[in-house]
């Protein structure tokens, strides 16, 4: 496996912390607020690998909103991701990862939670969900319609986007990684979701045998449904493109649970990562949601830089006993 990080800020001092503590890849957003995301994001893996990093997966903020809810103006955003594809392929970046929500990235109903020596972890209470002021990442620059989808409907976006854009794929050597819905509910603030179980990713598959479609394995995500995570790898096998690792500890499955450090949540890990070798997986991991750590503002919650340098090296050890 490739150790990686997300960096919503790749200065220089980042990208050097982050190879002094034993990552060898970097994980790029979207270019934001262009047309064409080339220029941009050709500068970013430039200055990566004037660092030793490699950079093969672009994932978050991926302007497709209208492409999700089937509104006027989604050929546009095709476009733009069309164009990004061939830039990726082009830089030989090998994996774009991408969700189908129909308005944002994540959601939590707190941000402060206290972990381990006071760090601080976003929580989801679905009871809380009317009561309280909302936290996620907006997937895009901002929610730009209120317009409810049915799952029908979802499924039926989804499978007219792969359609037009798996060949694209295949033609530039990338791999879409679908990642499932965070929270995994069937409803949220009343709209429907479609893909917050192994079950539902296994239909994605189904969709298209195009090898550039696969699965972005959130082990946060899947376990805040309940789903055990040694045999959901197993289940979705060579699907499995990127790996988010992360971990939560459960309330209720689905509808409350909280962020943890990843040697503190409610998962094996060590047997997560036997099980990604049992697939032979040799892809991009990354440690996702972490805390955040004292002299960090928490304006960021989930991505400070602490919490990501601590887990590289808690990975780098479960991986090393392994591989």
């Amino acid at each position: 496996m490739n150790l990686s990080v997300l960096l919503t800020n790749p200065s220089t001092t980042n990208l050097r912390l982050v190879r002094q503590a034993g990552a060898k890849e970097i994980v790029l957003t979207c270019p934001q607020n262009t047309d064409d995301p080339t220029l941009k994001l050709t500068e970013q893996v430039r200055e990566c690998r004037k660092q030793g990093l490699n950079v093969n997966v672009v994932e978050r903020f991926l302007p497709h909103e209208k492409i999700v809810l089937g509104l006027e103006g989604r050929e546009t955003q095709m476009l733009y991701i069309k164009r990004l594809i061939e830039c990726m392929g082009k830089l030989n970046i090998g994996v774009l990862c991408y969700n189908w929500m129909p308005s944002s990235d994540w959601t939590r109903t707190r941000i402060d939670v206290k972990e381990r020596g006071g760090a601080l972890v976003t929580e989801f209470d679905e009871s809380e969900l009317k009561r309280t002021k909302l936290h996620g990442k907006l997937s895009g620059q901002k929610i730009i319609s209120d317009k409810i989808c049915s799952a029908k409907d979802l499924w039926s976006t989804l499978e007219s986007f792969l359609k037009e854009i798996l060949p694209i794929a295949e033609k530039n050597n990338v791999v879409l990684a679908l990642h499932p819905d965070d929270p995994p509910l069937p409803i949220l603030n009343g709209k429907p979701q479609i893909l917050y179980s192994v079950k539902q990713l296994e239909r994605v598959l189904s969709l298209s045998k195009s090898p550039s479609n696969g699965i972005c394995f959130c082990q946060g995500t899947f376990a805040s449904a309940g789903e055990d995570i040694p045999k959901a790898i197993r289940t979705l096998g060579k699907a499995i493109k990127f790996v988010h690792f992360r971990d939560v500890v459960v309330h209720t499955p689905g509808s409350k649970f909280r962020e943890a450090w990843q040697d503190t949540g409610d998962t094996n890990m060590l047997e997560a990562i036997r099980a990604y070798h049992s697939i032979g997986f040799r892809g991009t991991i990354r440690p996702d949601h972490v805390p955040t750590c004292e002299t960090e503002d928490n304006t960021n919650p989930g991505y400070h830089i602490l919490g990501r340098l601590w887990a590289l090296g808690y990975i780098r050890g479960l991986m090393e006993s392994v591989y």
